[in-house]
């Protein structure tokens, strides 16, 4: 099963940086089986994680682990600019089929080949309005999708509460392991 996972993990095409993001961080785990800590028994995570619940980590263990494994946190995603947003709207292939449409049927019109009049305008003009819509509402909802992950990340939390030494302490969540 875990090869099966590994080689459809492989094979995703990598659509836009969040597809990539997210394979990226697939790939990086062993097994699906790595996420096995809410079906065990407390005592049981506390000695895979190599740690107990009187003491806690020490100070040096946690550090450690933090340089170890990094910061608690989202990696921050480079913003995209309007134009790139526009211009990842029109590399999919069947946008650019369709735009190649319309560009044939415009010079259809104006070599005068097809029908007379204004009439011959409307098919390439209707298809690059069809391709103008679609771009604008794909632009709408990834920035709808982009604030809604914005609002997200501002509700969690900032601090967090630890035990290191055998003490509580309130420590940055992002310094959290």
């Amino acid at each position: 099963a875990n090869r099966l996972l590994s080689k459809e993990i492989s094979e995703i095409s990598m659509v836009d940086n969040t597809t990539a993001a997210t394979a990226d961080a697939l790939k990086h785990l062993a097994s699906v089986a790595d996420f096995k800590y809410h079906k065990m028994s407390t005592d049981d995570v506390l000695t895979s994680m190599k740690t107990n619940s009187t003491t806690g980590l020490t100070t040096g263990e946690g550090k450690s682990r933090l340089e170890a494994h990094g910061e608690n946190a989202l990696d921050a995603e480079e913003a995209e600019s309007l134009w790139e947003k526009i211009k990842e709207q029109f590399e999919d292939l069947l946008a650019q089929i369709l735009l190649f449409a319309a560009m044939i049927s415009l010079v259809i019109a104006i070599t005068g080949d097809g029908e007379e009049g204004i009439a011959a305008y409307v098919e390439p003009f209707v298809i690059l309005l069809i391709l103008a819509l679609n771009a604008l509402v794909a632009i709408y909802q990834d920035m709808d999708a982009e604030s809604a992950l914005e609002a997200l990340k501002n509700m969690q939390a900032h601090e967090c509460q630890v035990l290191r030494d055998g003490k509580f302490q309130t420590m940055d969540a992002k310094l959290l392991v």
